[in-house]
């Protein structure tokens, strides 16, 4: 997944910058084949309706009234909640340097052992 945020610009964009429905599917496209190239041919997955599907579910639950644009934050937002992984492995990637723009650091101390935070901090988050 960060593969495909950085090869598509994804985690350089601010989090309230809008992207156009063309650009997600180029970035669930850059997803589903960089998918597939890991997995033995046994185990393909039909790259083209898993697309469709995928860009159908996250233009009817962010862009319910039709503009044609998500925001930066809710296409990282969904991704990374639709992505298997540990939570803790995505919080640690959004305090990581190399996440780009609107970052944050939730823990503040390094030795803290679990993430405490609110709604309001995991929403400001940059996957």
């Amino acid at each position: 997944m960060i593969e495909a945020f950085r090869d598509n610009g994804l985690n350089t964009l601010d989090p309230l910058a809008e992207m156009s429905v063309s650009r997600l599917e180029t970035i669930i496209s850059s997803i589903y084949f960089q998918l597939n190239k890991r997995l033995p041919s046994s185990h393909q997955i039909g790259v083209d309706h898993s697309i469709s599907l995928l860009l159908n579910f996250m233009i009817a639950a962010y862009d319910s009234e039709g503009h044609g644009k998500l925001t930066v934050f809710s296409v990282k937002a969904i991704l990374a909640t639709l992505c298997g992984g540990k939570i803790l492995d995505k919080l640690r990637y959004s305090r990581a340097p190399s996440a780009g723009h609107g970052a944050v650091r939730l823990i503040s101390s390094p030795k803290c052992p679990t993430p405490a935070a609110s709604w309001s901090t995991l929403s400001s988050i940059s996957f």
